[in-house]
């Protein structure tokens, strides 16, 4: 059973309170996380994101009785460019050509998986781009609710993959979840967005996902995630080992 005690609202480029939303992504997941830059901080916002401003939709949750000025959580969701193609998606762009710390741009996306995107319609794609609850908000459901809520519109939209970069506990985690459902498809790109990420595809076609979302909907997703939790933190201590 879905969770009552916040409702999530789906803002697109163009709507009113795309700027707010704008502003609780910068804080929620920016400042929060220490994932922004002297240049995010002079602009008050991620601004590694203004060249997807207008491809972007953003899944916000606020508490059920709370003003709309008060979003506890946040996700930035980046639609396909007929105009870029497959540089419609951060993910895709950059791991093609990333400098890290200065360096030389180097390719980090693996050479198949840079096939497989060249080979696939990007319509079917979306990109996954920000995700980020408020510390006191921080509890099992809420981004469930917000993945769901993006689920429910790729599918009606016609979107079957997500390219997305993950920071590497959190990617741990997901792929302890969705051991086939999120695949890597590249090296870690270090201090990527504020932190090493790994970039990743969440296919939402695949059967563990479809199996998640039922059961999240019937509301017996909790024991999945106590699971993948503890794989995770096992896989930890052998590696510390």
């Amino acid at each position: 059973m879905l969770n009552q005690e916040f409702r999530v609202q789906r803002i697109a480029w163009g709507d009113a309170g795309f700027r707010s939303a704008r502003d609780a992504e910068f804080r929620l997941f920016g400042v929060a996380n220490s994932f922004v830059t002297d240049k995010d901080l002079a602009a008050h916002e991620m601004v590694i994101y203004r060249p997807y401003e207008k491809k972007s939709e953003f899944y916000v949750a606020y508490g059920v009785d709370a003003p709309a000025t008060s979003p506890i959580a946040i996700i930035r969701f980046i639609r396909f460019d007929p105009e870029r193609g497959l540089d419609s998606f951060c993910t895709l762009k950059d791991a093609r050509s990333y400098s890290a710390d200065g360096g030389a741009p180097a390719c980090y996306l693996d050479l198949q998986w840079d096939s497989f995107f060249g080979r696939t319609d990007p319509s079917t794609i979306g990109e996954l781009a920000t995700q980020a609850v408020d510390v006191a908000h921080r509890r099992g459901g809420i981004v469930e609710h917000l993945w769901d809520a993006i689920v429910v519109v790729s599918e009606r939209e016609g979107v079957s993959m997500w390219t997305v970069a993950l920071v590497v506990p959190l990617f741990r985690w997901y792929k302890a979840v969705f051991p086939n459902a999120i695949q890597a498809i590249g090296r870690v790109m270090p201090q990527y967005v504020g932190a090493d990420s790994i970039p990743a595809v969440v296919r939402i076609d695949h059967p563990e996902i479809k199996e998640y979302v039922r059961r999240f909907r019937a509301g017996s997703w909790k024991g999945i995630a106590t699971r993948a939790c503890r794989l995770v933190a096992s896989q930890a201590t052998e590696q510390e080992a």
